[in-house]
């Protein structure tokens, strides 16, 4: 009799702590009004964010494991039901309310759907194949002024290091490691790659694919003074085994823009 006793007692407790680390787990978020009440990691860093969407640095998120467990039954604690994903977006809904979310390592991001309802069908899932390629190059891009060393790119894009025409824009990553790191030393970097547009994109057929980014690229120095802005890039990809990878960028010269922005109105 005393066994059941002491049975049923362990097993009131596993419940209980059970219960107790689930609730605990909900107080790690707290809701953005701005979004919804969306719960969002207390733990998480904003990096940039408008009225359509957020972008969180977050050392718990991962693109391997997306949505830690705790992340989830807070936000099912809090009304918001999980819908069928958009290929990698999560989504999620609360009455009329629609959130859209994209894990990567140590980014979290989330968009209104209203945001990208705007895009068309086919610009949607453009943005959605291509988007973390796009992100990967602009990664080991900064990593490789912040390091000053060209090869920290050019060994994941091998590609990037032939054809280069300064004159034209093509492949001049080099030139932004060597004018940037001139005397002082760089030591953060902040990419927004939609700062202007979302990406646009042309599949020119099944393996190869032109992406245009008009965002923003700015570099912190050691003497917190910033360089960089506005981008305006032409980002060629070709379909490997591993998936899409950069073979060829193409920045827009200053009459290039100058054209390009006068086709704009």
């Amino acid at each position: 009799m005393k066994k059941w006793i002491w049975v049923m007692v362990g097993v009131v407790a596993i419940g209980l702590s059970i219960v107790l680390f689930l609730e605990w787990s909900v107080q790690r978020y707290e809701p953005q009004e701005d979004f919804y009440g969306f719960l969002i990691p207390k733990a998480a860093t904003v990096i940039k964010g408008d009225e359509q969407a957020a972008h969180f640095e977050w050392d718990a998120a991962t693109f391997e494991h997306g949505i830690p467990l705790t992340y989830k039954y807070a936000l099912k604690r809090k009304g918001w039901q999980r819908l069928e994903p958009i290929d990698t977006i999560q989504v999620f809904q609360k009455g009329n309310n629609q959130i859209h979310v994209l894990m990567s390592t140590d980014l979290l991001e989330i968009f209104k759907a209203d945001g990208t309802e705007k895009m068309t069908e086919s610009e949607l899932e453009g943005w959605v194949t291509f988007i973390s390629a796009i992100r990967s190059y602009f990664h080991y891009r900064t990593q490789a002024v912040i390091g000053n060393d060209i090869e920290i790119l050019w060994t994941r894009y091998p590609l990037l290091a032939q054809n280069t025409d300064f004159q034209l824009g093509i492949n001049v990553e080099q030139r932004e490691v060597d004018t940037l790191n001139n005397g002082v030393t760089v030591i953060d970097a902040n990419v927004d790659i939609e700062n202007y547009d979302h990406i646009k994109t042309q599949v020119l057929n099944e393996k190869e694919a032109v992406i245009q980014v008009h965002g923003s690229l700015v570099y912190l120095k050691e003497d917190f003074e910033e360089s960089g802005g506005e981008i305006l890039m032409d980002i060629f990809l070709e379909k490997q085994d591993n998936g899409w990878t950069v073979v060829k960028v193409d920045e827009y010269t200053e009459a290039e823009y100058k054209e390009w922005f006068e086709e704009q109105f």
